[in-house]
């Protein structure tokens, strides 16, 4: 089973939920500004730490984020 969100609007919208900016969330992450737009547009996806360290970030688990669950878990 598959939530009907996909990882970029998942990140998407937890990034906004805390008010933020991509600009924000990229240095954070430590990785460039088009990576977090190419992120929230599914033009590709985070790899499984990155996907850890925001799960960590968000307080959600890494299962919500990848969409396998609809529920973030906090």
């Amino acid at each position: 089973y598959m939530s009907n969100k996909n990882i970029g609007e998942i990140i998407s919208s937890l990034r906004k939920e805390k008010g933020m900016t991509q600009k924000e969330l990229s240095k954070i992450f430590k990785v460039s500004l088009k990576t977090i737009q190419f992120y929230e547009q599914n033009r590709t996806i985070p790899d499984i730490y990155l996907v850890a360290e925001m799960a960590k970030f968000f307080n959600v688990s890494c299962d919500y984020i990848l969409g396998v669950v609809n529920t973030p878990i906090r």
